[in-house]
């Protein structure tokens, strides 16, 4: 009978227990070299993980470790968790942290030391300033952080939130952790809410410069101070210009604005109009900001009125300048001689009805 020739394996799956026998001795002793050689590699880049706060780790314990229980008890796995504890808790990654402490149970004096306090401490800052309030809470509660020193970091952020402009989140971090008043009042915070109530009277709605100023109170001396009066008069000017009158008396009534400074205001403005032919906007501005007979009989007046009116009139904008004419009274001497001209120009054009119109308008003789 000849001799069966020798079982070879030809595929992974036929290298098990029960046939390494079957390989020669070298064959055997390298491929148990390989698998250790890999689970080691493995073991190494897990730790690596944990030790840095990879989320991928806690993954990886989640979805089962293929190591033996006592790699899992070792001091190398213990030194990696707790190093990766303090990492989330730094980042201010509770939820993680607490994750890591069930999955490989910490020793409570670890838990307890001035390391986590002081990674707490950290994590707790950092998301005082990137305004996460909720995530603060969670690590205040969790690791028991000292109430002198959470006040002293929302006192912090409190100043440093305003002075940023994130006046909302500041005011929510007031009401989170109960700031006192003598905090709001301190030189520090005070000097922060000045210069934000100026920045908002410059750049923002009066609306939004009004509610920071009742949620943060400010002295009534520094709300009548040159850097507010100046940054009022600003905006005033401003809404003047844009033509949101309503806006501008609201600033002026609001800041007790001079007499002087709004009539001087309205008057440049007033014979801008005049000049540019805004008739209308000139004729509200008159209604809202009554303007001296003095200033409307002024030569810089009649001169830009007489050369806006004969304008109008030649372009046959009849109603807007009789308009003009009873805002500025025109000498009757020269409404009568624009009208003539243009009446005589008018029939030689065959323009009759604007003809009939201006006599009508003018009472031509």
């Amino acid at each position: 009978m000849p001799e069966e020739a020798p079982m070879t394996p030809n595929s992974p799956q036929d290298f098990d227990e029960s046939n390494t026998a079957l390989l020669p001795q070298e064959e055997v002793v390298g491929h148990e070299a390989t698998h250790d050689a890999a689970e080691y590699s493995d073991r190494e880049r897990f730790l690596q993980e944990l030790s840095r706060g990879d989320v991928s780790s806690l993954k990886k314990i989640k979805n089962g470790l293929p190591f033996p229980d006592s790699f899992l008890q070792s001091p190398e796995v213990q030194e990696a968790a707790q190093n990766g504890f303090i990492q989330f808790v730094e980042w201010g990654f509770t939820d993680f942290a607490l994750e890591l402490r069930d999955a490989i149970p910490l020793p409570d004096s670890f838990l307890r030391s001035p390391e986590v306090q002081e990674a707490a401490q950290k994590g707790f800052a950092d998301q005082i300033n990137r305004r996460d309030i909720p995530d603060a809470l969670r690590l205040r509660d969790t690791f028991s952080l000292p109430e002198q020193f959470v006040q002293e970091v929302a006192q912090k952020g409190f100043a440093d939130l305003i002075s940023r402009g994130y006046t909302s989140d500041a005011l929510k971090l007031r009401d989170t952790f109960s700031l006192s008043v003598e905090l709001l009042q301190s030189p520090e915070v005070q000097l922060s809410t000045k210069k934000e109530f100026i920045s908002l009277m410059y750049s923002s709605t009066l609306d939004s410069a009004l509610k920071f100023r009742d949620a943060v109170p400010l002295p009534k001396s520094f709300l009548h101070s040159p850097e507010v009066q100046e940054a009022a008069q600003e905006r005033f000017l401003q809404e003047i210009n844009r033509g949101d009158l309503d806006l501008a008396i609201t600033f002026r009534d609001t800041f007790s604005l001079p007499d002087q400074f709004v009539q001087e205001v309205a008057q440049k403005r007033f014979a801008d109009l005049v000049v540019l032919g805004g008739i209308n906007s000139a004729l509200k501005l008159h209604n809202i900001i009554p303007l001296p007979e003095s200033f409307l009989n002024s030569p810089e007046v009649q001169v830009a009125a007489q050369k806006r009116f004969t304008i109008l009139v030649a372009q046959k904008e009849i109603d807007s300048a009789l308009k003009l004419h009873n805002i500025i009274p025109l000498p009757d001497q020269f409404v009568q001689e624009v009208a003539q001209k243009n009446f005589i120009d008018f029939i030689a054009q065959k323009e009759i009805d604007s003809a009939i119109k201006l006599n009508e308008t003018f009472s031509l003789p």
